[in-house]
């Protein structure tokens, strides 16, 4: 799944997955698939991640990895831009 807005979302939208919240607070989310983990990427802007009962807040260029359902993210890092390709093409 990809969201994208012209500009940071005027109201605070929440996107229920079964594997977690994602809430975005810049232009844009990704979330979905990749390399047999659920990902979530924030490719502009900030992207809040509950999962697991623990919470993590994604800088623009970062991104999480969950290993499975109910299990917590994992620490936010920057992905390479072969991995934000990968994740780009599983959406077009």
């Amino acid at each position: 799944m990809l969201l994208q807005a012209a500009e940071a979302w005027p109201n605070p939208i929440v996107l229920l997955t079964s594997w977690a919240r994602i809430r975005p607070l810049g232009k844009a989310a990704w979330g979905g698939m990749l390399d047999s983990r659920y990902a979530v990427f924030a490719p502009d802007g900030e992207v809040e991640v509950d999962a697991g009962s623990r919470r993590v807040r994604l800088a623009s260029g970062e991104g999480v990895e969950i290993a499975a359902p109910g299990q917590p993210p994992d620490a936010p890092r920057t992905w390479s831009p072969d991995r934000i390709a990968r994740a780009v093409a599983t959406v077009q």
